[in-house]
């Protein structure tokens, strides 16, 4: 079940409307953490790109797994402590739209562990 915190003044009424009951739903954002706990959730990394956003640094600790596309350098981001990625998968990609079948097996086997349920609203906080 995905666990969702209800707060009044966030667009999560709406979008839990829109999700209705589809059980598998995947969203990018790293701020929406802060009202979603996901049964799943995977960072993709692009050494490339320099900036690390501060809600990227905040959620970083409720990471599953690493998707980097391309060679995964750690410590490409100032502030960033690299051992906050140990004992983390990573499922490598060669470009953002590349698929990793072994990241597919992992997020299958974490959604069946999980029971894989359909999205729920947490009691009110």
């Amino acid at each position: 079940a995905l666990t969702v915190r209800r707060c009044s003044r966030t667009p999560i009424p709406a979008l839990l409307a829109a999700l209705g009951n589809d059980q598998y739903v995947m969203i990018e954002s790293n701020s929406i953490l802060g009202f979603l706990k996901p049964e799943v959730c995977v960072f993709v990394l692009d050494s490339r790109v320099r900036d690390f956003k501060p809600s990227a640094r905040r959620f970083l600790k409720r990471a599953d797994a690493l998707v980097p596309v391309g060679p995964l350098e750690l410590r490409t981001w100032p502030g960033v402590d690299p051992s906050r990625f140990r004992n983390l998968p990573v499922f490598a990609v060669s470009r953002p739209d590349g698929l990793n079948l072994r990241l597919c097996r992992f997020v299958r086997r974490k959604l069946h562990l999980a029971g894989a349920s359909p999205v729920k609203a947490a009691p009110h906080s």
